[in-house]
This record gives structure tokens, sequence and C-alpha cells, in this order.
């Protein structure tokens, strides 16, 4: 299997902003149907301003952004920023980490996990964390292949049935 390239946003072109802001688009409503499944009740999707202000705040100097693509098609994405909590200092969270249906199982989502991992280790933190949000034998396998483990709830985080993940990275 080829190494699926990934392009930080940090050094991309505006072309690949209409991908991102897609991506997002499409996590929103993945993690909206993994938040509320019982409800099956998913909320209005937001205009293109919301996608734009979440990407901006994942271009903050301690943040990152990046997109999973397959020829010239982004296919997935990861984001990482800093998460300010009592429970672990020097955390960071890693969030959007997504791969459109048609391309899971070759290996994108890999390459965007060991992306975050890279830049939590760039940034000197000391754990990454992140809510997985799908449930599966095959997503389960590949968080303990990293090493993560699962955790209580953080004091920010708002109650959900999904649970937190957390890798030590030192």
């Amino acid at each position: 299997m080829s190494v699926p390239p990934i392009i930080s946003m940090h050094d991309a072109q505006g072309v690949h902003i209409d991908s991102a802001l897609e991506l997002l688009s499409e996590f929103w409503l993945f993690a909206q149907a993994h938040l509320a499944p019982e409800t099956n009740e998913i909320k209005a999707t937001p205009d293109a301003h919301f996608f734009l202000h979440q990407l901006n705040g994942f271009l903050l100097p301690q943040h990152r952004f990046a997109l999973a693509k397959k020829d010239h098609e982004s296919v997935g994405c990861v984001a990482l920023s800093e998460l300010h909590n009592d429970s672990y200092p020097n955390a960071c969270e890693m969030h959007c980490l997504y791969v459109k249906p048609q391309f899971r199982g070759q290996g994108f989502g890999h390459q965007l996990i060991e992306q975050a991992l890279l830049w939590a280790q760039e940034l000197n933190h000391s754990h990454l964390i992140f809510n997985p949000l799908g449930e599966s034998e095959s997503l389960r396998s590949i968080y303990s292949k990293f090493g993560f483990e699962e955790i209580p709830p953080l004091s920010h985080t708002n109650p959900s049935p999904s649970h937190l993940l957390m890798l030590e990275l030192r």
C-alpha cells in the first residue's frame, strides 16, 4: 500500500481551502449522527462561515490542520489544538479525524493519526486526547495499535454517549 500524501494547511495554497471546508462540513454531519444517534435528529448544517471560522482556528500558531489526498481529491482530514484542562497538563486534542466513507480501509486514517502525533511531539505536548465518536472493532484496533487508552470525561467536555481516548507522549 502506498503512503497517502498528507498536506498541512500551513504549507498549502488557497486551492485546498474549499476541500478543507467540504471535509469539515462532512465531519460535522458525521459527528452529529454519532453524538445523538438515539434521536436521529441532526441539526441544520451551519453555513460556510461557520466552517471557515473553525478552519481559521485550526490555523493558529499552536494548532494544526491537514488533508489526506488521493490523486487530486481530498479524502480525509485531521486537526490538532491545545487543550487546557486540570487532569492532563500540557495536553493537546485531536479533532475532526475523518475519512470519506468510500476511502476508509486504505490507510488514510492511520496516516492522519500519525500526522497528529508528529505535530503533538513537535509542539512538546505530553498527552494527546480525542473523542473517537465512531464505535467499531476496526477503529478500536487502530487506536489500540497506537497505544490510546480510554479515560473519563474531562471537565470541559459535554456528556455524550462517546468516550475519550488518551495517548501519553512521553
